[in-house]
């Protein structure tokens, strides 16, 4: 018994003690992080901006801009990968007219105005209906 009171007490027998429950509960902090509660991750970034739901809300933003009618929907809710990073294409129709909205997706926050800037939309026959400029965005 003697020999355990002499343990607790020493510093460094504490101090590595402390150590390694701090390890511990990092490590289980981290590991179930990686867990969902049995949903699994988004396995591609189409996937992962689709769970963020770009699309949705960069159709929401160019109806509220009063470029397409309000009755406008998603022909889908996957958006496509462009050559300029952070730059996604989003598919939708409206009135009956199929339209490329393409948009700048900085950040993470989808309800934050400078996480969705509208690039460029164009209708099926390729005619400009909406093009951001330098001179009001220079971003």
């Amino acid at each position: 018994m003697a020999d355990m009171n002499a343990l607790v007490r020493n510093p460094i027998v504490l101090g590595g003690a402390a150590v390694l429950v701090i390890a511990v509960a990092a490590g289980g902090y981290f590991l179930g992080r990686g867990s969902s509660g049995g949903s699994s991750a988004p396995k591609s970034a189409q996937e992962a901006l689709a769970a963020r739901g770009v699309c949705e809300a960069t159709l929401a933003r160019v109806e509220d801009y009063g470029i397409l009618a309000a009755g406008a929907s998603l022909t889908s809710k996957d958006a496509t990968d462009t050559d300029t990073a952070k730059r996604v294409i989003c598919k939708a129709s409206s009135d009956g007219t199929a339209v490329t909205i393409t948009v700048d997706v900085p950040c993470d926050n989808m309800a934050d105005e400078k996480c969705l800037k509208l690039f460029k939309i164009t209708n099926a026959s390729g005619t400009l209906l909406y093009q951001r400029t330098k001179f009001l965005d220079p971003t």
